[in-house]
């Protein structure tokens, strides 16, 4: 009996343990955007403090490519007056955003792309001119296509609003992933 109220103290408090953690997170000052994997509704929180810089070496074909490596996108972490000019310079700097409210989680930059797919029997270059969207890319497999959009961060919100369209099946941004070595 004793064994039993200690397993029920210890698992209440791990449960309240984590809550706390979870109210911790949750009083965080950045901004939230949501966008669609797939089927699925991610939320992304957006870091100010953070800058990614696209190499000054990579020619504008690899900066437009959704396929560029990683390697070429540099993310600083800025001090408060580096925030304000780079608002100021903000064509040059792409946003950064974490996959976690505590901005802990893997770093995200959108590349100005977004990946749509289209319903079978849709073809998407005379769907892209009809609705006026600069089609990039076809890829390989499925009905699959790649889209410019014209800033970066309304890729999240470009990609949102494909959801209207009825030959839409699903519509997701294309980001660049900060890659960890194993």
């Amino acid at each position: 009996m004793l064994r039993i109220i200690i397993l029920f103290t210890l698992f209440f408090q791990t449960i309240y343990a984590e809550e706390k953690s979870y109210i911790r997170k949750d009083t965080s000052n950045l901004e939230a955007y949501t966008y669609h994997d797939g089927k699925t509704l991610r939320i992304i929180w957006h870091l100010p403090d953070y800058i990614a810089e696209v190499d000054s070496g990579m020619n504008s074909a690899n900066l437009r490519s959704s396929h560029s490596t990683t390697g070429r996108i540099k993310i600083k972490k800025l001090n408060k007056e580096e925030v304000n000019l780079s608002r100021e310079n903000s064509d040059a700097y792409l946003p950064v955003f974490s996959s976690q409210n505590s901005g802990d989680g893997m770093k995200l930059v959108p590349t100005g792309k977004v990946i749509v797919f289209l319903k079978q029997g849709v073809d998407g270059y005379q769907w892209a001119a009809k609705k006026g969207f600069i089609l990039e890319n076809k890829l390989a497999f499925g009905n699959i296509y790649i889209l410019n959009t014209p800033k970066k961060q309304n890729a999240l919100l470009f990609a949102n609003s494909l959801f209207s369209y009825p030959e839409v099946e699903s519509a997701q941004p294309d980001f660049w992933k900060e890659a960890q070595a194993k």
